[in-house]
């Protein structure tokens, strides 16, 4: 998806979309990607959420890429985690 904003204003924006959903930080080995869990609920095992940012001129590109702990199908959650994110980044509908 592409973001308005240079990549450190897109990334804090991502950090506090992190901590309002309450996902915990991960370490991540790329320094161009935050890396998050999502505990455990009723409906899923957690989730390791890993968020990469690419300056895009004007626009920061961001990929985000989910990955289920201890399940094979998720669901559809990761493509609500990423809607939700998208949403609240005020991303272009087009480019997600």
């Amino acid at each position: 998806m592409q973001v308005r904003g240079s990549v450190d204003t897109v990334r804090e924006s991502v950090r506090g979309f992190a901590q309002e959903q309450g996902w915990g930080v991960d370490p991540s080995d790329d320094p161009d990607a935050l890396a998050f869990r999502k505990s455990a609920s009723l409906f899923s095992w957690g989730q390791r959420i890993t968020v990469t940012f690419t300056p895009a001129g004007e626009h920061t590109a961001v990929a985000v890429r989910t990955k289920v702990v201890g399940q094979v199908f998720d669901w559809g959650q990761g493509k609500r985690i990423v809607a939700a994110l998208s949403t609240a980044l005020g991303a272009d509908p087009a480019s997600t």
